[in-house]
């Protein structure tokens, strides 16, 4: 950081000097005036060559670096897309549902958009957050506790083809 406030301070300087110089106007332009091309073959080499460092050790090293981490990036999502698309024909497998692979495409785009959800929920900070069962702070109301049959197992065993000490039996189902 230091050095690049050190060129722009260097080439803010620079720009202020060339325009604090005095031209000759009278003797045509400046840039066809022949007592002038040495200073200006030197300052234009000066300025490229400012130019050729900035950009070499500045600015192309921060461009690598985005195109690294963009590559990387697309690599990672092809990557996670091959899992997602192995663990949906896997789990289409074990499902034994058949999953042509057109459908295979719109399944993995559901999924991923899924997980994309799961992601961002999970993201959510809610450290600080109490843990509801409702969403309203409300109680049910409850009707009173009161009998409204009563018990007519007696009546109903004697429909029972066979009862023995109050229950029911039923043939063995399991050997």
């Amino acid at each position: 950081m230091k050095t690049v406030r050190m060129i722009k301070s260097k080439l803010l300087y620079f720009f202020l000097l060339l325009l604090s110089s005095n031209c000759p106007a009278a003797d045509g332009m400046p840039q066809f005036n022949a007592k002038s091309f040495n200073s200006q073959l030197f300052w234009m080499i000066i300025t490229f060559t400012a130019l050729y460092f900035i950009i070499s050790y500045f600015i192309l090293p921060r461009i690598r670096e985005n195109i690294r981490l963009r590559k990387n990036k697309i690599a990672n999502d092809l990557e996670r897309a091959e899992n997602i698309k192995a663990e949906v024909e896997k789990i289409a497998q074990l499902a034994r549902l058949y999953i042509s692979d057109s459908e295979i495409d719109e399944v993995t785009g559901r999924i991923r958009d899924i997980l994309a959800l799961i992601d961002q929920m999970q993201s959510v900070d809610t450290d600080d957050v109490v843990p509801l069962a409702h969403p309203l702070d409300l109680t049910q109301r409850l009707r009173e506790d009161d009998v409204t049959e009563f018990n007519r197992r007696g009546e109903l065993q004697l429909l029972a083809p066979k009862v023995e000490q109050g229950l029911y039996l039923v043939p063995k189902v399991i050997e």
